[in-house]
């Protein structure tokens, strides 16, 4: 089954798919306490990443004159908006009048205002060669820690869709 399809821009569709899981998570059914809990496994494996994640990515992003955050990159797509639901984040505003390519409109001098969680999985997960090289190069042991806790990360979040989809094909 394919889940709705978010472009930057359109936020008629933006609209509509938060009310469309707004209805779905509104249900009292054991596959909506299902998701919640599937979303707090990713939630926890987010917020385990973020000590190696911080700590290696603040210096080196903070002086990188390519700015790959861009207003495109943070905006959420359905599977994003599926977690944010799944752990009770309360929806965030995307001023889509800002250019797509544009500076991200969460990026301050110190970083991104967002919390890792309440970021898209697209911003959150990538990382340029040149900060993977750094990386691997200069803290190896973190390295395969990070590889290793990212690929849980990704099984969670696959988990996490996946059972989504097999209810969402029940609530139509």
């Amino acid at each position: 089954m394919d889940l709705p399809e978010l472009v930057y821009g359109d936020e008629k569709a933006f609209k509509d798919a938060r009310t469309l899981l707004d209805e779905i998570f509104c249900s009292t059914s054991p596959y909506i306490k299902q998701l919640c809990q599937l979303g707090e496994t990713v939630k926890q494996a987010i917020q385990g990443l973020e000590p190696i994640l911080s700590q290696f990515t603040e210096p080196i992003c903070a002086e990188c004159p390519t700015g790959c955050c861009v207003n495109s990159h943070a905006f959420p797509d359905f599977e994003d908006l599926i977690f944010f639901k799944s752990i009770g984040l309360p929806w965030q505003y995307y001023d889509m009048t800002r250019p797509e390519h544009g500076t991200c409109q969460f990026l301050s001098h110190s970083g991104c205002k967002l919390l890792r969680i309440q970021r898209s999985y697209r911003c959150t997960w990538y990382f340029c060669d040149s900060l993977l090289f750094k990386f691997e190069k200069n803290n190896r042991r973190d390295f395969h820690i990070f590889n290793a806790k990212s690929s849980s990360l990704a099984i969670k979040r696959n988990g996490l869709v996946n059972y989504f989809k097999h209810y969402f094909a029940k609530f139509k």
